[in-house]
This record gives structure tokens, sequence and C-alpha cells, in this order.
């Protein structure tokens, strides 16, 4: 029992001491033209993006009294404006971002090579008992969903009453901690599956790495969290990727977070499986039965002209 609480002290507050040394990327990042081109493209849109919905947003809730028609406007200015211009701030952002990271790992850092990793070694003999749909976490809509559904239930957690409160902040730092390393295992090449294996492995670690957005995200408000974090997170996911802890120790593993996201994921896409080959037979039977009528009628017709004729031609 001691010896599990010093190990999970003992990574956790590594992990956070490793995230500190981003500040050791940050020169190269502060000198170059390319990148703080686009850091400042992404300040500039979201700072006055963000703050003009949100200022809108506000003025909207604070001077219309009429509680019926304040929250109709909101509603309807929500989806004409409110979400689609957060999504084109995240899009736009990511591009970005993305930008920096292929021309930081291209240009100014030496990723270590996935190829030499033990993990890409004993790719072929590990299982991981995640569920009966092993195979499919390796694509890319299936991972997505799990991802999607793994979000949903972080953010779920946060409404149960008093203890929700202090889920904001755990969660906050478990979500940013996977975020990063999701990102550093697109760059080495590690497949989903392996991902979240590596994920579980390192869990204390990683804890401590994301403690520094977690605790931002539950501080800070909205519009200065995400300025910190967009200019943050690119240096934190080449800082994760020179570490060495993408070598799986065991061929064999047996999923501990990940489990409720992939059983609700497949529970999801079997009702949706269900739905549409229900759909499919009763269109099938449908179209069946009315080619059969019209065959019938068709047939039906030509007797019908055959008996006429064959009459007319007696008389």
């Amino acid at each position: 029992m001691f010896k599990k609480i010093y190990t999970f002290l003992f990574l956790f507050f590594f992990g956070i001491i490793y995230n500190f040394r981003i500040l050791v990327e940050l020169p190269p990042i502060i000198t170059n033209k390319y990148i703080l081109k686009n850091y400042l493209k992404i300040f500039i849109l979201n700072f006055f993006l963000l703050n003009f919905i949100d200022l809108l947003y506000n003025i909207l809730n604070n001077t219309i009294n009429n509680l019926f028609i304040k929250y109709f406007i909101i509603i309807v200015y929500s989806l004409l404006f409110y979400i689609p211009l957060n999504i084109f701030s995240y899009i736009y952002t990511f591009d970005k971002i993305n930008n920096i990271l292929n021309y930081y790992s291209a240009n100014l850092i030496k990723i270590p090579n996935s190829k030499k990793d033990t993990v890409i070694k004993s790719e072929k003999d590990t299982v991981i008992n995640y569920s009966s749909d092993n195979d499919k976490i390796d694509k890319t809509i299936y991972y997505s969903i799990i991802i999607l559904m793994f979000y949903f239930i972080s953010n779920l957690l946060i409404y149960i009453p008093i203890i929700g409160y202090y889920f904001n902040i755990i969660l906050g730092i478990f979500v940013y901690s996977f975020y990063c390393f999701d990102y550093t295992c697109g760059i080495k090449n590690i497949n989903n599956k392996l991902k979240f294996a590596l994920f579980e492995q390192n869990f204390y670690f990683l804890l401590g790495y994301g403690t520094l957005f977690g605790t931002l995200n539950f501080y800070l408000n909205y519009i200065c969290f995400f300025l910190i974090f967009c200019f943050l997170f690119p240096i934190a996911v080449f800082n994760l990727a020179n570490l060495n802890i993408y070598n799986l120790k065991s061929n064999i593993y047996h999923s501990k977070f990940f489990y409720i996201p992939i059983s609700l994921s497949n529970l999801f896409l079997s009702i949706i499986d269900s739905y549409l080959i229900s759909y499919y037979s009763i269109s099938k039977k449908t179209s069946l039965t009315r080619s059969t009528l019209t065959s019938s009628t068709l047939t039906s017709s030509t007797l019908t002209s055959s008996t006429l004729t064959s009459s007319s031609k007696n008389h």
C-alpha cells in the first residue's frame, strides 16, 4: 500500500515538474517568424471574435427582462451565431496549431524514431482486453466515437450534486493530459489501440502533466484560458514526445479507464446498427410487396387484354 502511494506521488509530481520543461522550448518559438505569425493569427482572431460573441450574449442576457423572450432570443442567437462562431474559431485555431506542430517537428526539434520503440515491435503480439471489437479501435471513426463518449461522460460527471464541483478540476486535468498524449501519439505514429494502453500505463505521470492545463481551466475564464492553452499546447505536445514512455511493459493489458466509454460506444453503435437493419428489412419487404403487386397488376392486365382480344376475334 505504501509503495503504491509513493509511486503515485512520485510520478504525479514528476509529471507536474516535467511540464515546466516547456520553458526550455520557448526561445526557438519566440525567435521564429513563421511560428510567431501563426500564433499572432490565432490570438487576433480569437481575442476579437470570442470577446465579441461573449459581449453580445451578455447584452442580450442583461437587457431583456421578459424571461420567455430572453430565452427564445438567446436560443436563436446560440444556434445562429454563438455555436457556429465557436466551431469556426476551434477549426481555424487548430488548423494553425497543426501548422505550428508540423513546422516545429520538421525544423526545430528531433522526435525519437517510433520504429525503434519496443511498443511497435510488440504490436502484433499485444492483446488488449477492451471489448470483443478490439480491431475496430484502430479505425478512425470508431476511435472518434469513443473519444466523444469519453468527453461526454466527463462532462456529465461535473453535474453530480456536491461532488461534481470537485470533479470539475480532476476531470479537466484528466482530459487535457489525454489531449496532449493523443497528439503526441499521432506524431509518433502509434495506433489507437496501443494509445489507450500506453495512456493507462503512464496514467499517474500524465495526470501530473495535465495539472497545469486543468488548473488554469478551472480558475480562468474561457477566453483567457483558451488563448494561454493555444500558446502552450504545441510546446507541451513536443515536450511530451521527447520522453521515453512509449514502451508497453506487458503484452496483455486490461483496460480500466476506457472500458466504460468503449462499452457505451459499442452499445450505441449496436442500437444504430439494429435500427438500420430493421429499417432496411422493412424497406426491402415494402419494395418487394410493391413489385409483386405491380407484377400481379401487369399480369392481370395482360390476361384481361388477351381475354378481350380473343373474345373480339370469336365475335
